[in-house]
Parts: C-alpha cells; structure tokens; sequence
C-alpha cells in the first residue's frame, strides 16, 4: 500500500492467536522411564543398596539370629544350692521381653534382674552375673558368711559384716564361740532381718581383727547403746575402753596400745576406763 511516496505493510490482525496468561492450558505431563534412566547416578545407588543390605543383615544378626542366643550357664556355687533351681531363674529371666525384643538374645539379657532374683531367694555373698559374648551366662557366688554375735533384746543374731544382715538364732543350738560379741542397750538396730546401722558393725569387726592381732589382753565384747558413734570394748578382767565411730580407728587403736604397752603396762587391768576419743587426748580413771 503507498500513501504519500510511502509504502506501508499491511498487518492482518485476524491470524494473530492471543492467549490469556491466567487461563494458560497446564501442560500434558508424561513419564519417560528412558530419561528417569539417564538422570540416575548408578554409582551412588549402588553403594546405597548395598549400605542398605549391610544394616538390615546387622540388625537382624544381632537381635535375631541365634548366634547371640544363650545356649550355656555356667554356675561356680557351693554344693548346697540346687544348681538346677538358678537354672530356672535364668531362663524364667530370659523368657520375658526388652520392648520387644527376646530376652533369649544375650544382649539383652538382662544380668541385674537375676542377681535380684538370687538375692532375694537365697542368702550369699560375691554374687556375680556376667554376660560372655556370644551365649553364655556365668554366675558365681559364696555362701554368706557370718562373723558376729548381736544381742539385742533378750534376742541373738549372728551378722554379716559386708552388708548387715541379720540371722536370728539359738545360741543353745548354734556354736557361736570366738565370734566377736556385740552387746546392744539402746533402741532396737535390727529390722526386717538387717542392721539399720552397717557402718557400726564394719567398724567394730574391723577394731576387732585388729585388737586381736596387736594387744595380748582377751576382749569380753562390745557395747553399743543410744550414744551416737560410741562403741565401748570390754577387756575380760579388764576395763571399759571408749571409742567412736567419728574418729578415724587407727589413731584411736594407736593410742590404746601406746597406753597398755608404756604407760600403763601391768595396772591395765586396774582401771575402770580408758577413752582415746578425743584428739590426742587420753582420758584414763
């Protein structure tokens, strides 16, 4: 078309297509299993798969599979326990469940629960419970030994030292000569078969042992009353020889033989009392 020399282009604006960008037809999504394949880095699935498999084989190795399944109890145990009753025990323990896991698998057997069990069945001591990888259960222990005479109300018991337990007895029935004698005046100490105060009688077994191996005179027992720490020694022919608990025991005793060696040497027996409690004070009448 010329208009005025010019020549102009004609549009025609009826083949243009217009489109409104807020009603944009969405696109046609579609799978291509062939582009998937090309994106994957094998190599990093690889070890993936195989990191995988390892966890899962591990797990199941250590929670099923019956390597770690208890197969053998050991028991090292005087003669007089039923080995056949602490069998029971253990495999009544391993029949229960950790979460949900069988307590069958020694890893998580369960070793606090048998001593408890034991313990609260039978009366010893140095019990052990060990786990040995990869099935077996050791158990080990002593029969309880017990190494002192209580006397408290008109009542006997003879005491474990390492725990405080207490067993009622009949001293016209049970020999009880050459244990130390605990004389008791105070409030009754022993409930529910133990002694409510252990640090008192591992600190009189202990000054026991030791006045046996370092004084030639014979000790008649110890007393005990309400006096908190006090202990009192009663020498046979002897006097009354004062001591606490407060204080440390090798200073006192330390004292004590310095006293019957030097000072007082034959007139021991001659004194009412001798008390070593006090600092580097004696106090002798």
């Amino acid at each position: 078309m010329t208009q005025g020399g010019r020549r102009f282009k004609k549009h025609d604006y009826h083949k243009k297509k217009y489109s409104n960008p807020l009603f944009n037809n969405k696109k046609t999504v579609s799978f291509s299993f062939v582009k998937l394949l090309a994106k994957i880095n094998f190599k990093s699935t690889f070890v993936f798969f195989i990191v995988f498999i390892l966890i899962v084989g591990a797990i199941w190795f250590f929670t099923f599979s019956n390597y770690f399944r208890i197969q053998n109890i050991s028991l090292t145990i005087p003669s007089k326990y039923s080995q056949a009753e602490i069998n029971q025990l253990v495999w009544q323990e391993a029949d229960g469940k950790a979460l949900f896991f069988s307590k069958h698998n020694i890893l998580f057997f369960n070793t606090e629960n048998i001593r408890n069990l034991i313990n609260n069945r039978y009366t010893v001591s140095n019990l052990k419970v060990v786990k040995k990888l990869p099935n077996k259960i050791l158990i080990s222990f002593e029969d309880k030994v017990y190494k002192i005479l209580w006397q408290e109300a008109n009542l006997n018991y003879l005491i474990s030292p390492e725990d405080g337990l207490a067993k009622s007895i009949d001293t016209n029935l049970i020999k009880v000569d050459g244990l130390p004698t605990i004389v008791n005046t105070g409030q009754i100490k022993i409930v529910d078969n133990k002694l409510t105060d252990t640090k008192l009688v591992t600190f009189i077994f202990t000054a026991n042992m030791q006045l046996a191996k370092n004084s030639k005179f014979k000790i008649e027992n110890f007393r005990v009353g309400d006096d908190i720490g006090l202990i009192e020694v009663k020498f046979k022919d002897g006097p009354i020889v004062k001591l606490s608990t407060e204080e440390n025991l090798d200073k006192q005793l330390e004292k004590l033989y310095n006293i019957i060696n030097l000072k007082l040497k034959d007139d021991f027996k001659n004194k009412s009392y001798i008390d070593v409690r006090y600092g580097d004070t004696v106090y002798i009448k």
